[in-house]
């Protein structure tokens, strides 16, 4: 069995972590990212995606307990591609985590559930829920 287009999809998306990362600051930083993931038949797993900067902000940038924060965010995800509705469907979870991110909007925590179906070519139709946990007041967030 080969491996399926719906499966490759859940492999190649990116977290919600890079896009804040990308934009959060006016000016370039420095960053490193790494991505690992594997798909076998059915089966794509998120093994694990890690985003951070190299060096701290400045206070006036980005500011965590009074401090220039250092951010940081890790992904994981777990995909399954399978027949019987529609053209196709696949369901996925996934976990994040932020640490020091509370300044960029993050959560401190997601958990995420999706379900995508191949309603015809080109078309697929995505649900989606979430469940963010905020940081805690002490940490700058909203409890």
């Amino acid at each position: 069995m080969s491996l399926s287009p719906r499966v490759l999809q859940f492999t190649r998306r990116r977290s919600w972590t890079w896009a804040y990362f990308r934009c959060a600051a006016r000016r370039r930083w420095p960053r490193f990212g790494l991505n690992l993931s594997s798909a076998r038949r059915r089966w794509a797993l998120g093994c694990g995606e890690y985003v951070t900067v190299t060096d701290s902000f400045q206070v006036g940038e980005v500011t965590y307990k009074s401090q220039g924060a250092e951010p940081s965010a890790w992904n994981t995800e777990i995909g399954y591609s399978f027949d019987g509705i529609a053209n196709g469907a696949t369901i996925a979870v996934a976990y994040q985590e932020t640490n020091e991110a509370v300044a960029l909007g993050l959560p401190e925590s997601r958990l995420s559930l999706a379900l995508s179906i191949d309603l015809v070519e080109n078309t697929t139709l995505s649900l989606e829920w979430v469940h963010d946990k905020a940081y805690s007041t002490a940490d700058g967030g909203t409890g």
